[in-house]
């Protein structure tokens, strides 16, 4: 089972972040695959992976949006083999 212990990441145009996804499963490494939902701004990755059992990955996001000035959001969501993980994920563009 694949968990998180966010669930809203602020980003800042053209400065990366981060957040850790963790595989709580005891026995089983766990297959991912990260989707971005809503935004052709945003890039995370890595795009796909396995994440050892009761250890966790980083997902990194990398945020360019629209020139206009606005508050923008997108869905990161991490896949796994029995669940999946949404975080959202904001931006502001002053």
């Amino acid at each position: 089972t694949l968990s998180t212990q966010v669930s809203k990441v602020t980003v800042f145009p053209g400065v990366g972040s981060h957040f850790p996804v963790f595989n709580s499963s005891f026995c089983a490494t766990a297959a991912f695959a990260v989707q971005v939902i809503g935004a052709d701004w945003l890039q995370a990755g890595p795009a796909s992976g396995t994440i050892p059992s009761g250890k966790s990955v980083d997902i990194s996001l990398l945020a360019d949006p629209p020139a206009a000035p606005g508050s923008y959001s997108a869905t990161v969501r991490i896949i796994g083999p029995a669940n999946a993980v949404d975080v959202l994920v904001t931006v502001e563009r002053n």
